[in-house]
């Protein structure tokens, strides 16, 4: 029987949880016992395709087969049917009035912009994401502008008022400092 070398000296080792005797850190079996010491990557990529051979064609049953239709009365169906009629109309009378409000007009006007950002702008308010353009509908030209200049854009600083400063990147809102 042939005795196995011991490990390099100063080469990295693990011990053998069966017989205790040190073996490379990279081995996946114990030569001394043979006890296996961990799963070789092979035999995790080929567990991986098993699975996915084998568990693949259920999900994908599952995930294909039609959900059940509820069955409802015709005092259920025309309950839910006059629910949706009553719902649209909410909808345009909502959006109706919301053309005709401030935030509405700005919308009009730039009709890329969200309904938010109109009605914050319509509020006077500013949030970080604001386009500078933005910001000055909503608050007006700022008293002074300082600018730097670096290798990866704009950086600007706009004063309103001596105690509140938003700052941009590249012309995005990404911050605002108000001093009390």
């Amino acid at each position: 029987m042939t005795v196995p070398a011991p490990p390099l000296p100063g080469a990295p080792t693990q011990t053998c949880p069966k017989c205790g005797m040190a073996v490379p850190a990279a081995a996946y079996v114990c030569a001394f016992c043979k006890e296996r010491l961990r799963t070789s990557p092979v035999t995790w990529i080929i567990a991986g395709i098993l699975a996915f051979v084998f568990i693949a064609p259920i999900i994908n049953s599952a995930l294909t087969r039609p959900a059940p239709v509820p069955v409802r009365t015709a005092e259920e169906a025309a309950r839910a049917e006059a629910d949706q009629k009553a719902a649209a109309e909410k909808a345009k009378l909502d959006e109706a009035a919301f053309a005709k409000s401030p935030a509405g007009k700005i919308q009009q006007k730039h009709p890329d912009w969200s309904r938010k950002v109109c009605e914050a702008i319509a509020g006077k308010k500013v949030g970080v994401g604001m386009s500078a353009e933005q910001v000055r509908l909503s608050w007006g030209k700022p008293e002074k502008v300082n600018s730097t200049v670096y290798g990866r854009g704009t950086h600007e600083q706009w004063v309103y008022g001596g105690s509140q400063y938003v700052y941009f990147e590249d012309g995005v809102m990404t911050s605002l400092q108000q001093t009390k």
